[in-house]
């Protein structure tokens, strides 16, 4: 017999026992997968099941979520085999309801939204009073007041007539977090919009600590609330700021995740590895329109794909991210490979040294204007956690601000010990581009002296390059004839930034490679070769750092051959 449809919203009213009668049946039918999933007294639900079950059900939880939310929780918790104060967290939420955040409008408040961003800033974990009870000292009545505004709230008065001097009994209180969340870099070529989120209760746990880390990616799923905003008398305002109250946040594990590779996308990354020399094709296709710099552009290749990121037997990490510095005479080209490598790069961001400190570069402390107290703030290096973050004018960066890089390079975080203190992530590369000490390379100074950069911060750099502006009959020929003929790559053999970016997250995603014996033996002779020759006062030294760089671009090379044998083979 065909299921008859429920009435679960009649003239604008939620039916409170439909919505329990719903909810339980699903729960039973899917006892099994649901009580397998529950984490103490948090349960998932995923949105696709529950809308298959009941459609009208899942409609309700849309427009009136939290109704809907309080009215499911307390029917499951009637449920013998349901953990006592359930909390439902939502997955996989429609699509409909995915909304980035430069979008959300006034029609979307109260409703259960989705938004993609990263953590920028994230307050400490504070206690927060949802209830407090009072007692009334004519007649001993016991008065429940919810406290959902800023200001603590007392009864107005008792059922006995008494208006105040009321005496408070108790409280209930609850754990809460504030977070700033800022769009995805490469999901707009604007600057990023911001919204703020109240993660509470089991979200703010020691177990989901690491969600809520400025600098990672994480999808929010909550309601759109209204944050009134108060004058300088104190009284509310007419226009008002949003906030999301968190049902459930996802971590995004890497920056590569947002980059949705489809079946066409993967055939077509598996026949493009098939080419012959798919790392000079790759090298190829680095700036096109720059003729020449053939290592400069294979390195960078070798730094979009990285290295890998590895334990050493004391607990400590051996980074895999690949940082490159290009210090080189104007007009050489550095610009136009900057802006190439971050539109390939499947998380990238630009800053300019002219306009960055340390709190931009690593983070800081910042007042928070909500709550009042502190908060960290992730700078550039920690927003693009597991991407690219590109330098222009690394040169005009302070000497102090580029000191404090030093860690963030090496050991891929970065502690914050102000007024607030904190450990931010900085798994990212570095591709920093900087003029020379003097404008232009003096071909009579010895070239160490023009690099205005302490030793200690050149050996971080796995790879550096000079690049020098020195005239030459056949090249200067091609560069003015392809500016001035408008000069447009119609290569065959160049890949089209679209696939490449395509492919490099792929190889990321899929790819770890590890050094064989034969490879492994090449590096120590290398190195060990490197190390005795005498190069003069040109040279930077080489030491153990420039060892663990070969690794990394050794691997990462290797990264791009394994997707083609990964092909060959299938």
């Amino acid at each position: 017999m065909e299921k008859k449809p429920i009435e679960i919203i009649n003239n604008g009213t939620i039916n409170q026992e439909k919505i329990e009668q719903e909810i339980k049946e699903y729960f039973e039918t899917n006892k099994k997968s649901i009580y397998k999933s529950i984490l103490k007294n948090a349960i998932p639900i995923n949105f696709y099941d529950l809308a298959a079950h009941s459609p009208e059900l899942s409609e309700t939880i849309i427009d009136n979520p939290e109704d809907s939310i309080n009215t499911i929780e307390m029917a499951i918790g009637e449920l013998m085999w349901i953990p006592k104060a359930p909390k439902i967290r939502f997955i996989n939420v429609p699509l409909t309801q995915h909304i980035d955040i430069r979008n959300i409008r006034a029609k979307q408040l109260g409703k259960l939204i989705s938004v993609t961003g990263v953590v920028k800033r994230a307050s400490t974990v504070r206690p927060k009073t949802t209830k407090a009870r009072f007692s009334c000292p004519s007649c001993g009545t016991t008065i429940s007041v919810l406290q959902v505004e800023k200001t603590f709230k007392e009864p107005n008065r008792c059922s006995c007539g008494r208006k105040s001097g009321f005496k408070k009994i108790s409280k209930d209180i609850i754990d809460f977090q504030l977070l700033s969340i800022e769009e995805l870099q490469g999901n707009t070529d604007m600057h990023p919009e911001k919204i703020k989120v109240f993660l509470s209760e089991d979200l703010v746990s020691p177990r989901n600590r690491m969600k809520a880390v400025p600098g990672t990616e994480v999808e929010i799923i909550g309601v759109l609330k209204e944050s009134p905003i108060l004058g300088h008398n104190g009284k509310s305002q007419t226009n008002s700021d949003i906030i999301i109250e968190v049902n459930n946040i996802i971590s995004l594990s890497d920056g590569n995740d947002d980059l949705k590779l489809s079946e066409d996308d993967i055939k077509e990354i598996h026949e493009l590895a098939k080419s012959k020399n798919i790392i000079n094709k790759i090298t190829a296709s680095i700036s096109p329109s720059i003729k020449g710099h053939t290592n400069v552009k294979k390195t960078l290749a070798l730094q979009l794909f990285s290295g890998v990121r590895s334990e050493k037997k004391d607990g400590t990490f051996r980074r895999g991210s690949i940082h490159i510095l290009m210090v080189g005479d104007p007009s050489c080209g550095k610009s136009v490979m900057l802006s190439f490598i971050q539109n390939v790069s499947p998380k990238c961001k630009i800053v300019s040294g002219k306009s960055t400190s340390t709190a931009g570069l690593i983070g800081g402390a910042v007042k928070d204007e909500i709550l009042g107290g502190w908060e960290i703030e992730a700078g550039a290096m920690a927003m693009m956690n597991g991407g690219n973050l590109i330098i222009d004018e690394f040169e005009k960066v302070n000497e102090e601000d580029r000191s404090s890089l030093h860690q963030a390079m090496e050991q891929q975080e970065i502690t914050i010990q102000k007024i607030v203190s904190g450990t931010l992530k900085t798994v990212t590369s570095i591709l920093a581009a900087a003029n020379p000490k003097y404008g232009r390379f003096n071909p009579k100074m010895d070239l160490s002296r023009q690099i205005n950069m302490t030793p200690s911060l050149l050996s971080r750099f796995d790879a550096i390059f000079i690049i020098r502006d020195i005239p030459n009959s056949e090249k200067d020929s091609k560069i003015a004839d392809m500016i001035l003929d408008d000069y447009d790559s119609d290569e065959e053999d160049i890949i089209s930034p679209k696939l490449l970016k395509k492919y490099i997250a792929y190889a990321r995603q899929h790819i770890n490679p590890k050094l064989n014996n034969k490879a492994t033996t090449i590096l120590k002779e290398y190195y060990i070769k490197m190390r005795n020759i005498n190069n003069g006062s040109d040279a930077i030294p080489i030491g153990t750092r420039q060892l663990e760089g070969m690794v990394r671009l050794t691997q990462a090379r290797s990264e791009e051959r394994r997707v083609g044998k990964e092909c060959r083979s299938r």
